[in-house]
């Protein structure tokens, strides 16, 4: 009929008004979504967050996280053993000339 007809119209021009609005709740809710994902993997002590996209520097911060945590006078401890050989590896890179060129 024609009251529903009008009814709709109205909605439909309200929703219109409001989309805005909507938009950004979604956006601001997905934001608060992100933070606490954020800070669930801030209080996770296993897991290390880099700022870097420099592989070697990504190498040397999970090598030193390895090494903190690990006691390097245990000679079954292998992945302490690996970090200080890739740490070394790495830090010996940044000071050799690459003789290729």
């Amino acid at each position: 009929t024609r009251n529903e007809a009008k009814a709709e119209q109205l909605l439909a021009k309200a929703e219109g008004t409001i989309a805005p609005w909507i938009e950004k709740k979604k956006e601001f809710e997905t934001k608060q979504k992100m933070l606490e994902v954020f800070e669930k993997l801030s209080g996770n002590n296993d897991v290390i967050v880099s700022g870097s996209s420099d592989e070697g520097v990504n190498l040397s911060i999970v090598a030193d996280a390895m090494l903190q945590s690990s006691s390097l006078f245990k000679e079954e401890n292998r992945s302490a053993l690996m970090a200080e050989l890739a740490l070394l590896s790495q830090g010996s890179n940044s000071f050799v000339p690459d003789r290729s060129t």
